[in-house]
């Protein structure tokens, strides 16, 4: 149940316009969001752990340009949709901040300097192997040393004439 049938969402349609109080109004409304939050849940499990603030973030700015291209296209059916996966992203990012705030955690980006610093030197290396004869920048502890790759002859020569100057 990913989504609604239009004839669901007309049935929700007529249960909000016939509650009286906005506290009723907002209970159908998170029925709605729960009951997809619960089914996506189950087929995904905890994926959305893995996902930094920032993630979620970036995804309801997709949602919100979305719901404005909706809105100008007058399609009020998909705009509830799209309002009910804002509310279990917001919700999903509510989970992870209080969890972390409880735990005094931040999240971090899983990759690090490290790893970043070998891939360059790799690709680096491959590209003097090319012929490029380049060097890579190490990126962590020390940032401002640069790892020269085996350079080419006419780099080396280079080299030689700097260092006797």
């Amino acid at each position: 149940m990913d989504s609604f049938t239009k004839n669901q969402v007309a049935t929700m349609g007529v249960a909000i316009a016939n509650e009286e109080f906005t506290q009723g109004k907002r209970e159908i409304v998170l029925t709605a969001a729960t009951d997809i939050f619960n089914d996506r849940n189950s087929k995904y499990k905890d994926a959305w752990r893995d996902y930094r603030y920032s993630t979620f973030v970036d995804r309801n700015l997709v949602k919100a340009k979305r719901l404005r291209s909706l809105d100008e296209a007058g399609d009020k059916f998909e705009m509830f949709e799209q309002a009910l996966d804002q509310i279990n992203e917001l919700a999903f990012l509510a989970i992870l901040l209080a969890e972390d705030i409880s735990k005094n955690e931040v999240r971090r980006i899983p990759i690090t300097f490290d790893s970043i610093g070998d891939k360059m030197k790799d690709a680096a290396g491959k590209l003097a192997n090319m012929g490029a004869g380049i060097k890579a920048p190490v990126i962590g502890v020390g940032a401002e040393k640069h790892v020269p790759v085996p350079p080419m002859a006419e780099v080396n020569a280079i080299k030689e004439e700097q260092e006797d100057k």
